[in-house]
């Protein structure tokens, strides 16, 4: 046995055409059809006879089967550049095995020697995942990938295949704006540019986008130096809006900068998400730089009912393209980030400089005292240039702070008392100018003020009456508020505020009072207040009970006996019901200075039943309850109920 096991090694060395495959010692049987052959018929040693001695206990050799293969998932489409990653299962997987990726050459049937070999990867467990990048050109549109199972002997198993499409994409680059710092010697320069992709799978890598981005080379050869000032993503859009800052070299620019100036995209600057592929270098757009060059100026302003004119003349060391004035050169930004487009109204020419008027039509139609703010005056980028070419730079030319007709609102007079119900307040309304002059009748109704005041008091005022307008331009208008609990007492105490309401009362021009705080009221009652503390009613009872809560003005206290009699309230209901109330209890609470009193009322019938449905009003009645100083309660409504049974 070691002379054949020696013979064997000696042998298997000199013969290149072997090579060591996996042997596993077995006892098996021989016979017709087995797959076990002796050991001494597989030796075979280039042809040079050699004498081996018989083998008393046969020697058997396992041929390492592929292990078959099942793709579990993966995307079905994809964008150029991005990386896909397969994942597949393996049954029969083993130690040296290897799972092998091939791409079709077009024939959609597999062949080791025209498929091209994407790459190889273990196939030693029961997982195999397999990541692959997408060619970025259009060279791979609709393929199919194969997946190659190989026994560590080579032995090749049984192909699976799937598609893959790989969607083109579509890139928008939009330069949006450029402009200038407003120093005297401009020293920056400022592009605002936007990057759109379109497609479901497509998205840029945010983190990619950075001060290198783009580049500006001037006509003198020289590139600026530039940095990212802010990045703005927008998801629905697929886009990114970013604005670049370009420094001048030496500080500022001069007359060495003149001429055009390129602006274009740096290479493999901006990339996409989940790929490695990026844009490429392109020239974005030009533009003739000329430091002497054309000045707008804001000269003189008016306005009418309904538009707003401006005239701006610009002026130049040689001439101005009067061809390039039209109603695109300007805007006027207003409040709130409202932009009004300019309409050319005229323009003229003379010598070296030329005068354009432009009109903007005001918001909503006509000028009013909504539409009072600021107001400024902007050239838009390379609108209107000279005869060179040399365009004027877009930038802020004027504000204007305008201020329309208001109707204005004062308090005429107010009306409360002590245990009133109410409080009127008379406004005065004065419209001093414009034709026709004078307040929209109309226009003054229930809901012009309100009434603000403490523990969250809010009341909208009810119109009580209006006078007939005057010749002076003037209105009075009568309003009325009610008291929180019925009457004015001690409760009601604080600061109230009187405002005007936004879009309520104008004037015959159609311009509304604005909204203004008229007089804050700091009111001050002494009556001891009442309020509801409970009630208490059921079907096929005899009574109604309710209990009050009474409190005095500070540490005043009420009068004890002013509740013995009972007859402090009355209750009115349907079909004439009245009753006045009877003492029920009475007590002290003396961390709050309070005193709750409860009361009863006899039921209509004996018993509340169905036949006393309907609404009832609960009253204070007037001179029974008095704090200790002689102060009444006020007669007043404390609740109303609607009663079911």
């Amino acid at each position: 046995m070691s002379t054949l096991i020696n013979l064997y090694h000696t042998f298997a060395g000199a013969l290149p055409a072997c090579r060591a495959v996996r042997r596993i010692a077995a006892h098996a049987p021989f016979g017709p059809g087995s797959s076990f052959q002796p050991l001494e018929a597989r030796l075979a040693l280039s042809g040079d006879p050699v004498t081996v001695a018989p083998i008393l206990e046969p020697r058997v050799e396992f041929v390492e089967q592929p292990p078959t293969v099942e793709l579990i998932n993966h995307g079905a489409a994809f964008a150029r550049g991005q990386t896909v990653e397969f994942t597949t299962t393996l049954t029969g997987f083993h130690t040296d095995a290897e799972l092998r990726h091939y791409l079709d050459d077009g024939d959609n049937v597999f062949e080791v020697g025209q498929d091209t070999l994407l790459g190889t990867v273990a196939a030693d467990a029961a997982q195999v995942r397999f990541a692959w990048q997408l060619p970025t050109d259009a060279s791979l549109d609709d393929k199919v990938i194969f997946f190659v199972p190989v026994s560590d002997e080579g032995n090749t198993g049984s192909a699976i295949s799937t598609s893959v499409f790989v969607l083109d994409r579509t890139v928008s680059l939009e330069l949006l704006g450029t402009s200038f710092d407003s120093a005297a010697t401009p020293s920056v320069f400022r592009v605002d540019f936007r990057f759109t992709v379109d497609g479901d799978l497509n998205n840029f890598d945010l983190n990619s986008f950075s001060s290198g981005d783009l580049m500006v080379q001037l006509a003198n050869g020289a590139i600026l130096g530039t940095s990212l000032l802010g990045s703005t993503p927008d998801t629905a859009s697929r886009s990114v809006t970013n604005s670049y800052l370009f420094f001048a070299p030496g500080g500022g620019f001069d007359h060495l900068d003149n001429g055009t100036a390129t602006l274009s995209l740096a290479q493999d600057q901006v990339v996409f998400s989940g790929s490695m592929e990026a844009l490429g270098a392109q020239t974005l757009a030009t533009f003739n730089l000329f430091f002497q060059n054309p000045v707008a100026a804001a000269t003189a302003v008016s306005t009418s009912a309904t538009t707003l004119s401006a005239t701006v003349t610009y002026t130049d060391n040689t001439a101005m393209s009067f061809g390039s004035i039209d109603g695109s050169d300007v805007e006027l930004r207003g409040p709130n980030g409202l932009i009004i487009p300019a309409a050319l109204f005229s323009a003229a020419a003379a010598g070296a400089s030329a005068t354009a008027v432009y009109t903007f039509t005001a918001p909503g139609g006509a000028w009013d005292s909504t539409d009072n703010g600021a107001y400024e005056l902007w050239s838009r980028p390379v609108q209107v240039w000279d005869n060179l070419g040399f365009p004027v730079a877009s930038e802020r030319r004027t504000t204007y702070n305008l201020f329309f007709n208001n109707p204005t609102a004062e308090e005429a007079s107010v009306s409360v008392a002590e245990r009133g119900e109410f409080m009127d307040v008379t406004v005065r309304y004065t419209d001093a100018a414009g034709s026709p002059q004078g307040i929209s009748f109309g226009s003054v109704s229930t809901g012009d003020v309100e009434l603000v005041g403490p523990s969250g008091f809010y009341e909208v005022g009810t119109l009580l009456s209006r006078g007939v307008p005057q010749a002076n331009g003037e209105l009075l208008a009568t309003y009325r508020f009610s008291a929180r609990n019925g009457t004015w007492d001690q409760s009601d105490n604080g600061d109230y505020t009187l405002n005007v309401r936004a879009g309520q009362v104008f004037d015959n021009q159609g311009f509304l009072v604005a909204p203004s705080n008229l007089r804050t009221y700091s009111l001050f009652f002494t009556s001891p207040s009442v309020a509801l503390a409970a009630t208490d009613v059921a079907n096929g009872r005899s009574d109604l009970l309710v209990a009050l809560t009474y409190q005095a003005l500070g540490s005043t206290f009420m009068s004890w006996d002013s509740f013995a009699d009972g007859d402090d309230l009355s209750l009115s209901g349907p079909i004439g019901y009245s009753a006045t109330s009877s003492l029920v209890s009475r007590t002290y609470n003396a961390s709050n200075n309070t005193y709750t009193v409860t009361y009863r009322f006899a039921a209509p019938g004996g018993t509340w039943d169905s036949a006393d449905n309907g609404a009832y009003t609960l009253r204070t009645r007037a001179n029974e309850v008095f704090d200790a100083l002689g102060r009444p309660v006020a007669a007043s409504t404390v609740a109303t109920y609607s009663l079911f049974f």
